[in-house]
């Protein structure tokens, strides 16, 4: 692993890749074929471009605050010395996956141990989902001849593609009940987060803050998280469904919602999404919940903030900024959101980290004024957010690439599972309403993991364990 984004090189070390077309059923096959070794996944929608990779061929990793220029000047480093042999249209490129914790030093917490405060992988293997299309690229970093390097990548992908066409898939592992499911913050602890938070806020130290909480499962064999991403595209196929799986059996992974920014030649693109409320059981009801959250002076004022504060941030950097000027309702399987899109035009050349770092916490995840919330963070919530609520994403030689904000997400390692669900806390926050809304938060992951019907399978899960504890409104 390279350290504080730092790379050793000599004048022979070079970045080599290979691309051809390959038959494969999908990017979800293609993971399983790999299962032991790095694996990472991205995909914007369930129709957009995909991405799965294996393996590490380059592994760049950074601390502190200045761990964005340190992976930016890292990884800006090797492709000034790449070799890259394809045919494939522009789509298909050598592109990096990772993230960031949301605290610049990150923690110290086992479950986060192999991710660090910002880390990145350049994968061995890159599969690529274009228009139906799967390309496969195959990258090497090191030294020796570049020709001879190259003939040998191209004998390797040519054995590979062959290997795939004629193996069959590894089937999916099956699905297990956890043994124990643990609140990590208790409900009465939560109670008096808030209304710490909502007394700081009335005492004019901040106008929101963002807490969370957590869930932990233990089961008696390592979590499928394929099978988890499997059904968080059934179940949100609109999602940014990401899986970062950095050592075998530690992964991130989930389906947000929430775009950071996406970063395509000189247009960058970002969204507010703030405020919640409920789906109704049938239309008539949901249709009454959405009204009410447009109208809602709580949700409103938190969304306001998000909104106010990237046009305040993107308007000294860029030509043209378009927001939009009322909020639309975003509606997902069990939940509905506040949404404003943000598109602007550049004022000049720049690279998508620079904006990650400049957007990292948004109002969204840590609250306004940033620096308060994220000290109060800090202060009253206990509980190691690792890479929750932070970036998480790809990006590319050219500076271009797409980070989410990892909500709707959960850390494994091993046989442990930790799920995060966050609420904006404002001045009128009543602490058992953001208590329910994080309820409603935990339901993609635990329906991902084979808990859709959670209080249905309390009993199930008492019987497993004397100490599972799973509260029906989950």
């Amino acid at each position: 692993m390279m350290q504080n984004g730092h790379i050793s090189t000599n004048g022979y070390n070079k970045l080599i890749a290979v691309t051809r077309a390959v038959e494969i059923d999908s990017p979800d096959a293609f993971l399983r074929v790999f299962d032991g070794q790095a694996r990472v996944f991205w995909q914007r929608g369930q129709y957009a471009s995909a991405f799965a990779g294996a393996g590490m061929a380059m592994d760049v990793s950074a601390t502190g605050r200045e761990r964005f220029t340190a992976i930016r000047r890292a990884i800006s480093e090797v492709y000034g010395r790449a070799i890259i042999d394809t045919d494939a249209p522009d789509e298909v490129r050598l592109r990096w996956f990772g993230g960031f914790s949301f605290t610049p030093q990150g923690n110290d917490d086992p479950l986060w141990s192999a991710f660090g405060a910002a880390r990145f992988i350049l994968p061995r293997y890159l599969l690529t989902r274009v228009g139906g299309f799967h390309w496969l690229t195959i990258c090497d970093y090191g030294t020796g001849d570049p020709e001879a390097r190259l003939n040998a990548l191209r004998a390797e992908i040519a054995h590979l593609t062959a290997q795939m066409a004629n193996s069959p898939t590894p089937a999916p592992a099956r699905e297990l009940l956890p043994d124990a499911v643990i609140e990590r913050t208790d409900r009465s602890t939560w109670m008096s987060q808030v209304e710490h938070a909502v007394g700081l806020i009335h005492a004019g130290k901040l106008r929101k803050v963002v807490l969370a909480r957590a869930l932990e499962m233990d089961f008696s064999s390592r979590v499928n998280t394929l099978a988890a991403l499997a059904e968080l595209e059934r179940s949100y196929p609109t999602a940014y469904r990401f899986l970062f799986e950095p050592e075998p059996g530690a992964a991130f992974f989930g389906a947000t919602p929430e775009l950071l920014v996406r970063l395509e030649g000189g247009e960058l693109f970002t969204n507010a999404l703030a405020g919640s409320a409920a789906r109704g059981a049938t239309p008539e009801a949901d249709d009454r919940l959405a009204a009410e959250l447009l109208a809602s002076p709580k949700d409103r004022h938190e969304h306001a903030l998000v909104v106010d504060w990237l046009r305040a941030t993107l308007t000294p950097i860029t030509r043209a900024l378009m927001v939009g000027t009322e909020p639309q309702v975003v509606k997902l399987k069990n939940i509905q959101h506040l949404y404003t899109p943000v598109r602007a035009t550049l004022k000049t050349s720049a690279h998508v980290l620079q904006f990650v770092e400049r957007m990292h916490p948004t109002p969204a995840l840590g609250g306004d004024p940033q620096a308060a919330a994220v000290a109060t963070i800090a202060e009253i919530e206990p509980l190691a957010r690792g890479w929750y609520g932070a970036p998480v994403g790809w990006l590319d030689g050219e500076g271009g690439g797409e980070f989410a904000v990892a909500i709707r997400s959960a850390v494994a390692l091993g046989e442990r599972v930790r799920l995060y669900a966050g609420a904006g806390i404002v001045g009128d926050s009543i602490p058992a309403k953001e208590w329910d809304e994080t309820a409603l938060k935990f339901k993609p992951l635990l329906g991902a993991l084979g808990l859709a019907n959670a209080g249905a399978q309390n009993s199930a899960l008492g019987a497993q364990s004397a100490r599972g504890v799973l509260s029906s409104e989950f």
